[in-house]
């Protein structure tokens, strides 16, 4: 799904599935970024959206997210 600067701006963390969707969002959002906290779920994005695998993985890496034991690459963008 396509973000605007509203729901960067309204967001406390942003979860992408791969490291080139973080590229891209820093290219297209870089300065609206900092003190975000920012989560790789390192999935890749070439399942289909409703496949029942990636329901079931993102549910464990949100979890693990949720309860603080990240399922990927977690930052806060300082700059």
């Amino acid at each position: 799904m396509p973000l605007d600067p509203a729901q960067i701006t309204l967001a406390d963390v942003i979860a992408v599935m791969e490291r080139a969707q973080l590229a891209r969002l820093k290219r297209r959002f870089g300065p609206m970024l900092r003190g975000k906290r920012i989560v790789c779920l390192d999935v890749p994005d070439r399942i289909g959206m409703h496949d029942p695998g990636l329901v079931d993985l993102l549910t464990r890496r949100f979890n693990r997210l949720a309860s603080g034991a990240d399922g990927g690459a977690d930052r806060r963008e300082t700059g």
